[in-house]
């Protein structure tokens, strides 16, 4: 069975050569490789059915060719595969993001950012406390959490950059 991994934006970001400073080679290899274990079924991508990931990514890509724009097309051409895709069903009357801690833990995380939290918190819900790992490629905001993401059941992978070099939440 494959592993049902929570992919970022920025893994996507990265994969197409971000200009950052934490954008090295070594990491847009990373980032480029985690794409395509996805893309040939070693690991599915956790997709929700408000679609508040799918949006995340149709706002930041574009199907242009680069490798988010065709990672894109890829999603849009096989979204109903299970073989790639692990849905969370939520209520229509209960927003996925209604999934994130309440918690002082969590008071000032990026709130633009939530929604990957959220989401790794009804996976673990829905599947028997089973955890998708969040793929993280080099947010350094987020280091500032690796406590709380422990905590709180959360497995989140650093690829790139501080967080990843200092291996702050392993």
């Amino acid at each position: 069975m494959s592993v049902d991994l929570i992919l970022d934006t920025n893994i996507l970001i990265m994969a197409d050569g971000n200009q950052s400073s934490q954008a090295s080679i070594d990491c847009q290899l990373a980032c480029i490789a985690l794409i395509e274990s996805v893309k040939n079924g070693d690991a599915r991508l956790v997709l929700d059915n408000q679609d508040f990931v799918l949006n995340e990514y149709k706002q930041n890509f574009r199907a242009s060719g680069q490798i988010n724009g065709e990672f894109l097309i890829w999603l849009l051409s096989s979204i109903y595969d299970q073989r790639f895709f692990a849905l969370i069903e939520s209520p229509s009357n209960v927003n996925v993001l209604d999934h994130f801690p309440s918690t002082d833990d969590f008071g000032a995380f990026d709130p633009s950012d939530r929604k990957w939290i959220a989401l790794a918190c009804a996976y673990a819900e829905q599947n028997d406390g089973y955890i998708a790992e969040i793929m993280q490629a080099a947010d350094s905001k987020w280091c500032n959490f690796c406590k709380a993401f422990v905590d709180h059941g959360i497995l989140c992978t650093f690829l790139c950059g501080l967080c990843a070099e200092q291996a702050l939440c392993d």
